[in-house]
């Protein structure tokens, strides 16, 4: 979560930087990353599929540095 409200989800993770990294490495991943002041990365596991609907907005997609791709989740009426 960034310091501003907004949130982003994990699309993606990637082994290109690590290869031994896997899904059981994500409970923990927020030790490794270097988050900018104020972020926190925090791990959940889902009941249900999450469907992010970004409308006629653009997806805002970001990687840390481990190339692991998340998407901010879009507030309603958000230009």
């Amino acid at each position: 979560m960034a310091p501003d409200g907004n949130q982003h989800v994990m699309q993606s993770f990637s082994q290109q930087v690590d290869a031994g990294l896997t899904e059981a490495d994500l409970a923990t991943l927020g030790d490794r990353l270097n988050l900018p002041d104020g972020w926190r990365y925090e791990a959940r596991t889902l009941d249900a599929d999450l469907v992010i609907d970004f409308g006629d907005q653009p997806a805002r997609v970001l990687q840390d540095e481990l190339q692991n791709s998340y998407s901010q989740i879009p507030v309603a009426n958000e230009s």
